[in-house]
């Protein structure tokens, strides 16, 4: 996988640097990576098939009902290796190649991800206000 610059993203990513939800920044970024494999990827992709394959052979649970299709297919398969280039990739000093299909979640459309997202902030939100609210107090009663 490739680093692609792709302009259009420039401006989503300018607003994605510095979304302020009140009280809080949220500093994001997206990124465009071309599927083809090359070097060590084709190597890990090439090994990750293979443990996916192999595990096939004698896991006692339905496969068909992982978040990103059934693992006998191929093209299901390589939607796993693919997300998990892309970590690796997007986060260099991590391994994702320990991820399986259990790792993932498959959302069924934009509304329900972004619900789950929302959620996700406000419950963050809540989780830095309380450290603001103790790293005040304790400031407060040092003095």
């Amino acid at each position: 996988m490739k680093f692609l610059e792709y302009t259009p993203l420039a401006r989503i990513n300018a607003f994605l640097s510095h979304v302020d939800v009140g009280g809080c920044m949220i500093q994001g970024g997206l990124e465009a990576y071309s599927c083809k494999l090359a070097g060590v990827d084709k190597k890990l992709s090439r090994s990750l098939e293979q443990e996916v394959v192999d595990s096939l052979a004698y896991l006692p649970f339905d496969l068909s009902t992982s978040p990103v299709g059934s693992l006998s297919s191929t093209a299901s398969r390589r939607t796993l290796i693919y997300l998990i280039l892309t970590l690796n990739h997007m986060y260099p000093d991590y391994d994702f190649s320990m991820l399986r299909p259990q790792h993932f979640i498959k959302e069924h459309g934009v509304f329900a991800a972004k619900q789950k997202i929302d959620v996700s902030l406000v419950e963050a939100s809540k989780w830095i206000g309380n450290i603001l609210e103790f790293e005040a107090f304790r400031r407060v009663g040092t003095f």
